[in-house]
Parts: C-alpha cells; sequence; structure tokens
C-alpha cells in the first residue's frame, strides 16, 4: 500500500506524540516525498519495510562482518584479487536500498560501471577514434568509501541520524 503525504499527516495528527515530535515528524515525511525517497520513521519501522525481525537488523548493524565471506580468486597476471561478498541476507537489504533509495539519485552520462542498462562494450564504443586512452584500476576502490561519507549521504535525504545509521 502506497500512503500520501496526507496519509502520514493524518496519522501523525493523531498519534499520541508531543506537538514537538509530531512536528519533527512531518518533517522527516516532507523531506523524504521530496526527495522522492520512502518515509523510514525509525529503525522498527525499517525492519517491517524490509521484512525483517529488529534483532536480524541489529545484528547487520552490530557486527557487520558476521554477514559477509570472503575469498580470493587468482589475477590473471599472478597474485590475487580478495573478495568480499554479503550473505544472501544482507545482499537483498543492500538491493532494497539500492532499488527504493539510491535509485532516485540522478547518475552522471559518462558513468558506466554498475548502472542498468550500460555495459563496458557500450563505454569502449564511446572511444573509438579517440587519440589516447588512459585504463585505470583504483586499488581497493569500495574500502575506500567510509561509513561518515555514506551517512552523509541519507541524512541529505533528510532521514534521522538513527535511520542514517542503521542505512550506511
Amino acid at each position: 500500500m502506497s500512503y500520501t503525504i496526507h496519509d502520514w499527516e493524518k496519522a501523525i495528527d493523531t498519534s499520541n506524540l508531543s506537538e514537538i515530535e509530531r512536528v519533527k515528524r512531518m518533517q522527516y515525511v516532507k523531506s523524504a516525498f521530496k526527495n522522492n525517497v520512502p518515509v523510514i520513521i525509525d529503525t522498527q519501522h525499517l525492519s517491517k519495510l524490509l521484512g525483517l525481525k529488529l534483532g536480524v537488523l541489529n545484528n547487520m548493524v552490530q557486527a557487520p562482518s558476521s554477514f559477509y565471506r570472503e575469498f580470493k580468486i587468482p589475477k590473471r597476471k599472478g597474485g590475487y584479487r580478495d573478495i568480499v561478498t554479503p550473505y544472501t541476507s544482507l545482499l537483498e537489504v543492500q538491493q532494497w536500498i539500492a532499488k527504493h533509495i539510491l535509485s532516485s539519485f540522478d547518475i552522471h552520462p559518462s558513468a558506466y560501471a554498475y548502472v542498468k542498462g550500460k555495459n563496458i562494450a557500450q563505454n569502449a564504443k564511446s572511444h573509438i577514434g579517440s587519440k589516447e586512452m588512459l585504463k585505470i584500476d583504483l586499488k581497493d576502490f569500495f574500502p575506500s568509501i567510509k561509513i561518515p561519507r555514506v551517512r552523509e549521504l541519507f541524512k541529505r535525504l533528510g532521514y534521522s541520524k538513527e535511520v542514517t545509521y542503521y542505512l550506511s
């Protein structure tokens, strides 16, 4: 079921929250609608949206390493590449966040990696006829993205500090 901003306003007005909390909560709701992302009131609400028990969600946040597996794959030119991948439960949460929240962001037209409907061949095709090409592999790219940067992204969408922490 999809709630309108009016539905949220009605639910918040009839709640037994203080006037200050009602105003604060309505600000979250308006911000979510403005940014075209789901309204997430608190961690309990988030767990329901994700279809997870709150305890499981708490474990994901408090002990994230328990939800990843690590292994190595051989590189073409020798050595090994470390791979860290989430188990299914965390992967599903990450996919929900990507689909319902991160998909609301505009992606630069020059971006090809991890963009639905784009691939490496299309990227290469756009460079045909160029005099020069630079190919680089950013070492440890994903681990270089730190939690505070991710939190800032969710904070800018208007999520509360608690929800931002859990989403990150």
